[in-house]
């Protein structure tokens, strides 16, 4: 099973969105990146044809690999690529859309999907979110600038992990906590000096990780804060 999830991560799943930003979202003519993609889009297809050969599903019995893979097979026609050279897709595709379950997903939402091109204001929306901290070093010419558009701030998901760290250090002994704790703080710093990510991202995300690792231990039943005793005797 890993091995199929693992194709459709790496192959089906990929070519098949790199070529629907080409033939849904790219304005103007780009003839390499579009056939580029299609054939990808027709290799990968051409290894489900091959899997399918004899078997109703991809491991023989509905699974995963199958609910996994059949959204990018099922805009095949969208994408411009009919399936008449893919028999077995075609039957595999048409089996799994006739499942009650998959039918209610389908449906889920019908009534705000896309029906025309994308506007300039939308693909404004979409391709047009650069962050002046995620341009690496080069963003300190500016100056690091604590908050950054409300709109675009969001909490440091590696800062987050780097709090966690540094509040469950509170229940190691004095020299141990001391050393993960400049640790995390250091490695937090690095999003700011080395990566010019804005500073309140990384405050916010450290401050959020702390807070739920405390949380947690409250909820496991861990002990929040380590003896008396042990941070003499460590000292």
């Amino acid at each position: 099973m890993l091995e199929w999830l693992f194709w459709q991560v790496g192959n089906l799943g990929p070519m098949a969105g790199q070529l629907s930003h080409f033939v849904n979202y790219a304005q103007g003519e780009h003839p390499y990146s579009h056939k580029r993609y299609a054939d990808e889009y027709n290799r990968c297809l051409g290894v489900l044809e091959r899997r399918l050969e004899g078997r109703e599903f991809i491991l023989g019995e509905y699974s995963i690999a199958d609910m996994a893979s059949w959204p990018w097979v099922l805009i095949a026609k969208p994408l411009g690529q009919p399936l008449d050279d893919f028999p077995n897709v075609a039957r595999w595709r048409a089996a799994v859309r006739d499942r009650p379950a998959v039918q209610r997903g389908v449906d889920l939402g019908k009534e705000w999907r896309r029906r025309a091109p994308p506007s300039d204001e939308e693909r404004k929306i979409l391709f047009n979110q650069t962050r002046p901290d995620r341009r690496t070093v080069i963003g300190h010419v500016h100056g690091i600038s604590f908050s950054g558009k409300r709109e675009d701030a969001f909490p440091s998901g590696h800062a987050l992990h780097m709090g966690a760290l540094a509040s469950a250090a509170s229940a190691l002994p004095a020299g141990p906590r001391r050393a993960i704790r400049a640790l995390a703080v250091g490695l937090s710093l690095t999003r700011i000096v080395v990566l010019a990510h804005w500073a309140s991202d990384v405050v916010a995300g450290f401050a959020l990780g702390a807070v739920l690792e405390r949380f947690l231990r409250l909820w496991t039943g861990y002990p929040l804060e380590v003896s008396k005793e042990d941070d003499h005797a460590d000292s």
